[in-house]
């Protein structure tokens, strides 16, 4: 993908009387971005009662010509929320008829959360597990995500104070992603 005037989310931080900040978000645009990406997907039945898949996703994805409104030249730089690879793979084991073990692996690189500032995700692999129970109408399952309890971060901002606490001094903030989650569903399918 060529991008021409490629449209980008932008902010300006604008300081307070009290020191504190406000954000004023508009669109803008990028002179010219480059993306370049490859799909793949795989599903395998190894046995009759093993199947495995994988997906992977790769992306390059840059600017060609960026200044931000801040003057910055940004021509190079990485485009916000573009992963370099995606991963999910997995599979399900029937050990009968009825009972399955389903096991998955996610994994991200790490990416930067804007184009204002250099704050970044951390790259991260989650495990994620499914014991199940089924027969025609329903299922229950006891099921686990991310559970080796792994700290990831799915959003970030970098460059404005909020915390009045500490005097409004610019500090980064980040959200977290999900902990580890362990439940048991059941479900039933109405024919």
């Amino acid at each position: 993908m060529d991008r021409n005037d490629q449209q980008v989310k932008g902010s300006l931080v604008v300081p307070r009387e009290d020191e504190s900040t406000q954000f004023i978000d508009y669109t803008s645009n990028a002179a010219r971005g480059t993306n370049y990406g490859l799909e793949l997907e795989l599903d395998w039945l190894a046995t009759e009662r093993l199947s495995l898949y994988a997906n992977i996703g790769l992306l390059d994805a840059s600017f060609d010509r960026y200044i931000r409104a801040d003057g910055e030249d940004l021509a190079g730089h990485e485009q916000a929320h573009a992963p370099s690879y995606q991963i999910a793979t997995g599979g399900r084991l029937n050990f009968s008829d009825h009972l399955y073990l389903r096991a998955d692996v996610e994994a991200k690189d790490s990416f930067f959360f804007s184009d204002r500032h250099e704050l970044r995700a951390n790259a991260h692999t989650l495990l994620h597990l499914r014991l199940g129970y089924q027969r025609e109408t329903w299922e229950v399952a006891l099921w686990a995500r991310n559970l080796t309890d792994r700290n990831y971060t799915t959003r970030g901002f970098g460059s404005f104070g909020n915390d009045p606490r500490k005097g409004y001094v610019v500090e980064p903030y980040t959200q977290l992603g999900e902990p580890r989650v362990v439940g048991v569903s059941a479900s039933y399918r109405f024919q």
